[in-house]
Order: C-alpha cells, then structure tokens, then sequence
C-alpha cells in the first residue's frame, strides 16, 4: 500500500482547431489521493465508489484476496483500510462496490451482486469504518429490498441530501410466468429518522399478456413488486421483450429535479442481451422520485414503459444484428436541461441528445463524442467528458464548443470509472478513481475555473449516536465561513422559511433530532446534515440469551445459522457470532449466512446478544454442524438400466438429498423435495430422480417457470466460470418426452427419458450418452462437475428451487459453481499383483502377476513418453495365465518410458494399472528405477550397470534436501517400506564411492 500527496500540473494540449470557440483555455493541477493495492477487476461499472465527507475521503474496493473492502484517509493524511465482505465472488465487473454517507454520516456499503439478493452493509457509527453491519434484503431492520436478481446497483444523494439506492430487478411472477419484461427499474430512499428504505413506485397493474391472459397484481400480497420503469410492450416473448435498465442513471439539477435516463431491449431476433437495446428512454421527478414527468411536462403513470414514456431515439428491434449498447448517460446544460449520451453499436458511434425546452435534438456531430465518453456537470455549468484513451474534453457554453486536455490517467473507457459526484458539486473539483493492473488511485483535477456550486454540507457536533448524562452542547460550522445556517431541533426540514439562525452553541437536555442547512446566495442550498442525539438512561441489564440455534441450507463450505431473537429492558443491538471459539460476525439480524468453511468439518456455532449500553448477554448454547462434502460417487453399473421410469436392482448407489432452496420460496417437504442417484457405463451416464411435488404444472410459455429437472454438467471437470463446449445445461419440464440442452440449444440424440407419476409427486429416469457431453467413456476414478436441481410451479405460478450442492440460482452461467462427481468402477474380476519393468541389452522386458480372473478378456500394454499420452503397444495379451512377460523393442537407448496396462472384461469394462517408468539405460551407464511410483506402502528398488564389487548407499530426502534415512542396497533389487512417511514427495539418491550416480523423484500417496 502506498500513499502519495503530490500535485503534478500536466502539460497541456489542445487538440483541434475551434473558429469560433468560446470555452477558455484551462490550467489545472492533478493530485494523487490514495493509492492502494486492489484486485485487477477492480473496475467501477457505474458504481459510486468514493464520497468526500468532511475532510476525508471514503473509498469502496475489492482486494487482491476478493474482500470486499474499504478505505478512509483522514484530514490529517492518515489512511485506514477494512475488509466489509469477506469472499466475493469473482464476477468481472458485475460485483463492484458502490458507497455513500448519509445525513448522519453513517457509510452505506453494497457490492457482489449480479443477477442475486442484495447485499447491503451499513456502518454501525458515524464516520466510522471500524465496523459494519450486514442488513442485506432485511426490510424490516433496515435492509434493502432486492429479495434475488439485483444487479447494478449504485447509491446516489439528491441535491437536498436524500440518499437513494437504484438498481436493476427482476420483477414478480404472475400467472402467466414471468412478468414480462423480467427487469424493471427500482429505486428506493432512506430515511435518516427511522433508518428504513422505502420503494418508489408501484406494479400496481392490469394487462393482457402476449398469450391472451389478462394478469393483476403484483409478487404476493406481502410483498407487491414495485418499480418506476417496467415495460410490457415488447415485440417477441420473454424474455425478449422488455429486457431494461441495465445501467439507470440518476442526476439532480440545481433545483433538485430529477433526471432520469435508461434504455430497454426490445429485440426478439437477436439472442443478446447487453448489444440489443432499441429505445432510449428519458423521465424527469421534482419531488425525488414520487411523481415523474415525460421532458415535455406531461405526467406519467407508474410504471413508465416505451409506450406511455418519452422515448428520446430508437433502433429497429426487428433486425438480427447489435443495436444499441446497454451504456448510457446523462449530463446538464448550465440551464438545467437533460443532455443523453447513448452507446450505438450498429452506428459504431456514441450518439448525443439535447433537450432544447420543446424537442430532442441530436447534437452528435457537434460533440463527436470518443467511445465511451462520461459526461459531468459542475455546479457553475462546466461540462467534463471523460473521453476514452486519455482525454478530457471540458465546456461551459453547453457542448457547442470544447478544449481537449489530454495525458490524463483513465481507465480504459470511461464506463469502469467512479466519481464523486457530490464533492465535484460542492467544490469544482473533479474526484475520480483509476485502476492499472492491481492498482487502484483515487485522483483530484483542479481546474482553473474550479469553484463550487452548492454551499458544503453543515458539520454538526456530537455525531449523531452520541449520548449525554444531564445535557449536551451542539455546534454546527460550515467550511464556507460566509454562509449562514439554519436548523431545527422537531425532526423537520430547516428551510429558508423554517428553522433557527444559527449563531453559536446551543444546549439540549434531551432526545433531539438536529438537521441543518447552510444558505449562501448564488450557490444552491446545502443538504441537510442531521444528527440523533440521546440523553444517557443507565441500562445495567444485558439481553436475554439468544436460543433456538438451528442450521439450515447446509452445504460443503457453506451453511445458514439462525436463531430466535433476545430481548431486552431497553433494545437489541445487535448480535456477536463466534465459530470454534472466535468471534467472527457482528449482525443485526438473527439469520446469517455462513460460507468459505472447508467440507466434511465440524464447527461449533454461538451467538450473544448486545444492547446499546454495551450489556452483553452469555453465550449461547453451543450448536454443532458438520459441513457435507460438494463430491458425489456414482458407481458403475453392473448392466444397463431399463429406462421406464423404474428404480430397478442397478440403482443400488448413493442416494442424495436436495437440501438448498436457492431461489424463490419452498415451503415444506411435500410442497418440493427430491432425491437423486446416478450410475453409468461404457456408454451412458444415468440419473433418477425422486420427486415431492404436491402440485405439478407446466402451463407457462418458459420452461424454467414449471416443475421440472435440470442437470448441469461440466464434463472435464475444469471449473470455469463461464460455459465452453464441455459444459451442458441438461433440462426436463414436466410433460417433456424429451430432454433438452439450454445453454447451447444443443443436440440431445440418443438420450432417453422416462417420468413415472406417485402419489404426491413424480419419479424421472434419464440416460444421457457420453458422446452428447464431447467426452470419451470415462475410466475408473475420473471426475464430472455436477448440479441438479428441481423447479417447482404450483397452480400456474413459479415459485422456487431447490438443489444438491449451489445457494445461488447461477448454474446456468457459473460452471465454477458445480460439485464434483467421482465415476467410480466396480473392481474387475481380476486381481493384478505387480507389474514390473526392467532394461535389457535391446530393449525393456515388462512383468506382471494376477491373483485371480474370471470372465476376464485381455491385456492391452500401453506406454507413454511423459506420463500423460499413452499409446496401445501391439498386442493385446491374452488372459487366462497368472504370470505375464511383454517385451518392447521399440525404443531407444537413454530414453525414460512409461508403461501401464488396460484391463479388459469380457463385457467391454476396463481399467489401467498404476503407471511404472523404465529408463533404457546406455551402455555402460548406472540406472535407477524405483516402482511403482507413486505407492502406498512399499517401493521396489532396482539399480542396474553398478561395477562389480561396488557397495550402492541409497539416501532419502525430501523434498528441500533434508536426509530422512541412508541405508545400502544389499541386492540389484529391495523392497523399501515407506509406509512411516507422510503423504508427498521424496528424493532417493544412490552413491558409489562417495559419487551420486543416480537420483529419482519419489511420491508417497
């Protein structure tokens, strides 16, 4: 980590020929504000990552070891850095960190998050990143709502100081499937008094669907899904028909309105998803995000769709080609009028929109935007255009005309940079993050015109959470000296027609809410600072001990703990987790999800409660949960089921639960639950489900909205994160006669299905062929990524899954996210002793020695010359003897070899022997040969061309040259028990006459 305070003034260089132009020339000065070590996909996406509060600067990240993390450099220079969440998971730039501060000052922390629940942690004081708190989806203490499927989120704060959260969600399921559209735009306020989110807007809706069913409502009764944008009128089915918002963007204006910019794909020929957006869409809000207005004043009705909104551009959705890029933006003329940036593929061009007060017009060739330009807008007017490359274009006559400054450090293209968006409005002064490789800097530009646009945030003393015995002296400054402030002690907004003057300390003698505002004339009132402060009542009483400890979702690294909730004289605080003794979570809530624990493991999980005063309870009794294992083994099949339907005598392997709902809501066993087992063969891979379903349904138009199975296989085994040609997304749908492949539309010839209703379910039968997954018939001990899971629809509407090993419903895009199948062969009906190789004169002689055969077929001699490519030699060998000589004269002297044996059964089964080297010494020349190797227990020695009357001492080290033992070879061939040394790698050397004449690596298994 490293920190640097340096202000460089850059060259400058202007670019390009302006007859008329009117922006001056600029000078400006870079600064370096932080510079710290970061993961290299540590690029923004949009988010919000830095904030400015008071003198210090706030930075959200993701470290080398994927936390996700933050950074705090003090007034003073000093920087301080925590982990938030630890293990993220790695996601490219879908899982960025987006931050702010709230009126009180509370750090707001989000990240992790694509196509998942929400993940949302908020500082548990002011000003403070010591510690946080993980309130996620829990509305009701405080959390966000975003129960799956958020993406793109990103804090922003009005011009008053109201902090909002936007993102993308998938919207409710209704009777027809989903609501199409599938991704509506959300936007949700917090609220500083009560630290509650509240959502705007409202699916309040009545429409007739592409199939002619008429669908109201919302998700539940409970929880109705609400939105500001959500489209219904899209040209194909979903999901191609409404796929929106994927990057909102939000700016306030001088008069706090607000405007809104984002872009729908409505293009149901082309399979994409981020290059086929058709319409750009626009929606202004004076009252933060209530009431919304198209750019001509006409009112909207919620929720705002391509066909009652104001679509600013569109691209013929009808064409099977990229339209227009899911990248979008917003900046403001000095008059508060919307200027729209919008990313077209098919034009290969950035388009430009400026709204003239009557009509939309494009003033692309005026601005000749570089791809992808960020547009920015300072207090005073001045527009700065994050150009691409290394370029900022700056304006303060509205884009008609612009300077070029160039040698800027910028990140790639403007859309993987974060800005502080508010500090820029209270100072001029442009902050922004840019990442090189592992390094993340946060840097400040100071333009010669530099100068704020709204008056700085008041600073309010005590913070807020402070508390006092008898009573409490407040001060309230702004760091502009010549601006007057006015506050409120009844938790109402000062205004310039409400509130007090400040002009000194005041006292409080009990619970106050104090909010602030600073005035300054020509500049735009400051947001409001706010700050709850407590009169200290004496709590010596500790909160109950939580009880009821009981896990759930229990997986191979992962599982959730939940308990029931303490009380208190006065209030919970909060709850301490510790795990084998140490404390390793400080929760609001009584669920915690739990992950990176190591499988087949025991923990020993308690909780304490806390309250406010610093009362803790005891400890909890102690709850013991033991991790289960991410592998299957699936067993060789002694002959081929019958595909009926039928659990028949050849299901005789492992049963598995489905033990993790992993998206939507199962309510008990017999609404969903399900077990499955596998077999295979030299041709065939075969699975059997079992299936509790108390309602079976497939009527919606898309097969992952009805009950049914899906099989996920990664057949090599590779754990990519993202699908290639061995990777198969394998699906039935209740009523299927067929299976299907998903990810690919790929072929499924010669795979067969069977499904067999029961009472309260179904029973499915599957063989899938080794030649559909691009894979040879698989040999002893090779392994498969795996997943099953099982969709439930009850009554015509999807309601959740449930699967083996995967929390998260991903595993149609994140192969990285399966389990491991071990294919396990039944032992063949021969026994093989040993298999030796030795070097002649002329070539290498191989032995070998069986215990037992029956129905045994033959031999086939394979050698390799690196251990990994064997080739089938001549042959094969014949079984029905005990004792076995093969010799190879195709080989040349000084080469190293390696033998094995492939043994075949009589009904086409095969294994291989251990692999066993030879060096085909030259003449002359001393050769050792230690086999086999690796072993379990016991090696062979052999060394061959030693001088007669020679002593051989043979020393074995490991691995960094430290001797375990010296002996001597008594004979041309020993035994050596190794049986004492731990699992590894080993050296043996042998010595004639004080000479290392030979030297073989050596593993222990």
């Amino acid at each position: 980590m490293k920190i640097k305070m340096l202000a460089v003034v850059l060259v400058l260089l202007l670019v390009g020929v302006f007859a008329n132009a009117q922006t001056p020339l600029e000078t400006f000065s870079l600064a370096d504000d932080i510079s710290i070590q970061t993961h290299p996909d540590n690029g923004a996406d949009f988010a919000n990552a830095i904030v400015s509060y008071k003198g210090s600067i706030y930075y959200g990240y993701i470290d080398g070891s994927l936390n996700g993390c933050i950074a705090k450099k003090d007034p003073n220079g000093a920087l301080t850095t925590v982990i938030v969440r630890p293990g993220m998971i790695l996601d490219n730039h879908h899982f960025e960190v987006s931050i702010a501060i709230d009126a009180e000052g509370y750090i707001h922390w989000a990240a992790d998050m694509h196509q998942s629940p929400m993940v949302y942690y908020r500082s548990t004081k002011p000003e403070d990143i010591t510690t946080f708190i993980a309130l996620n989806q829990n509305v009701s203490n405080g959390g966000i709502y975003g129960p799956e499927a958020v993406s793109y989120g990103r804090f922003i704060t009005s011009r008053k100081g109201t902090l909002m959260w936007i993102h993308r969600q998938r919207v409710g399921r209704t009777a027809d499937g989903w609501v199409p559209g599938i991704m509506a735009g959300n936007i949700q306020v917090y609220n500083t008094d009560t630290k509650r989110w509240t959502q705007l807007g409202s699916l309040n809706y009545s429409f007739v669907s592409d199939k002619g069913v008429t669908i109201t409502g919302g998700q539940d009764a409970s929880h109705q899904t609400k939105a500001v944008f959500w489209d219904n009128s899209g040209a194909g089915t979903p999901p191609n028909n409404g796929y929106q918002g994927y990057k909102i963007r939000v700016v306030f204006d001088k008069n706090n309105r607000m405007h809104m910019v984002w872009n729908v794909a409505k293009n149901p020929v082309n399979p994409g998803i981020s290059n086929t957006h058709t319409h750009l869409m626009y929606a202004y809000s004076d009252d933060e995000g209530v009431t919304w207005y198209k750019s001509n004043g006409t009112l909207l009705t919620l929720p705002i769709t391509t066909n009652n909104g104001d679509v600013v551009y569109t691209e013929d959705p009808t064409i099977n080609a990229p339209r227009m890029g899911n990248f979008c933006n917003i900046a403001l003329t000095s008059d508060n009028k919307p200027i729209l940036l919008q990313q077209s593929i098919s034009l290969n061009y950035v388009l430009v929109f400026r709204y003239n007060g009557t009509n939309w017009i494009d003033v692309s060739n005026a601005w000749t935007p570089v791809w992808f330009s960020e547009a920015i807008t300072d207090g005073n007017g001045w527009l700065s255009v994050i150009a691409g490359g290394n370029t900022i274009r700056r304006s303060n006559d509205n884009g008609l005309t612009f300077r070029n400054y160039t040698n800027f450090p910028i990140t790639g293209y403007a859309g993987l940079m974060s800005f502080d968006d508010q500090y820029l409005l209270e100072t001029g002064l442009l902050r922004y993050q840019h990442v090189t490789g592992t390094t993340s800097t946060v840097y400040t530009i100071n333009w010669q015109n530099s100068s704020p646009g709204q008056v700085p945030l008041p600073k309010i003393t005590p913070l807020s959470g402070t508390t006092f015995a008898t009573n409490a002296t407040v001060t309230i400054v702004c760091d502009d000296f010549n601006a007057s402030i006015k506050y409120t002690t009844d938790g109402s907004t000062p205004s310039p027609t409400n509130g007090t003057l400040y002009t000194g300390s005041f006292a409080i003698t009990n619970n106050t809410t104090i909010k602030a505002v600073a005035y300054k004339p020509g500049l735009v009132n400051s947001r409001v600072a706010a700050a709850q402060i407590s009169k200290f009542v004496p709590d010596n009483s500790p909160p109950s001990i939580p009880a009821g400890l009981v896990a759930s979702s229990i997986a191979g690294k992962k599982f959730t703990l939940t308990w029931n909730a303490s009380t208190d004289n006065v209030g919970v605080t909060g709850y301490e987790v510790y795990r084998n003794g140490a404390l390793t979570n400080t929760i609001l809530d009584t669920t915690l999800n739990i992950s990176g624990l190591t499988e087949l493991t025991a923990y020993a999980m308690r909780v304490r409660a806390f309250d406010a005063q610093g009362n803790y309870s005891a400890l909890s009794n102690t709850l013991i949960v033991t991790t289960l294992s991410d592998q299957a083994n699936i067993f060789r099949a002694p002959i081929p089921p019958v595909i009926d339907g039928t659990k028949d005598a050849t299901w005789n392997g492992n049963v598995y639960p489905f033990e993790i709902n992993n998206a939507g809501v199962v309510e008990n066993p017999a609404d969903l639950s399900a077990t499955w087992t596998s077999t295979y063969d030299q041709n065939n891979l075969y699975f059997f489900v079992d299936v509790n379903d108390d309602n079976l349904s497939a009527t919606q138009p898309n097969w992952y909205e009805n009950d049914g199975v899906e099989f996920y296989i990664d057949a090599t085994n590779r754990k990519g994160t993202t699908y290639q040609n061995t990777d198969f997304q394998f699906s039935y749908m209740f009523g299927d006669t067929q299976l299907r492949e998903r990810n690919r539309n790929g072929s499924t010839a010669g795979s067969e299905i069977a499904k067999v209703n029961k009472t309260g379910g179904y029973r499915l039968e599957v063989k899938i062929p080794w030649a559909l997954i691009n894979i040879p018939p698989p040999a002893n001990g090779y392994q498969i990524g795996l997943e099953v899971m099982i969709i439930d629809n009850d009554l015509g509407n999807w309601q959740g899954k449930i699967s083996w090993i995967n929390p998260m419903d991903n595993s149609w895009n994140n192969p990285a996210s399966f389990g491991v199948a071990n294919l396990i062969a039944a032992p063949l009906p021969v026994k093989l002793i040993s298999l030796k190789g030795k070097s002649l004169a002329n070539g290498i002689q191989l032995n070998w020695n069986t215990a037992s055969e029956e129905n045994f077929h033959a031999f086939e001699v394979m050698r390799s010359t690196n251990a990994v490519a064997f080739e089938s030699l001549p042959g094969p060998v014949p079984g029905g003897s005990s004792s076995y000589t093969y010799f190879d004269k195709d080989v040349q002297q000084g080469n190293k070899y390696f033998y094995r044996l492939k043994m075949i059964d009589k009904d086409g089964r095969y294994e291989y022997s251990n692999t066993i080297s030879v060096a085909l010494k030259n003449a002359g020349e001393i050769s050792l040969e230690v086999y086999p190797n690796p072993a379990h227990n016991t090696m062979n020695v052999a060394l061959a061309g030693v001088p007669v009357n020679k002593t051989v001492t043979l020393q074995l080290a490991d691995i960094n040259g430290k001797i375990l033992s010296t002996h001597r070879l008594a004979q041309a061939i020993s035994a050596m028990d190794i049986q004492a040394l731990a699992a590894g790698n080993y050296i043996l050397t042998a010595w004639v006459d004080g000479q290392i004449v030979a030297r073989q690596k050596i593993s222990k298994q």
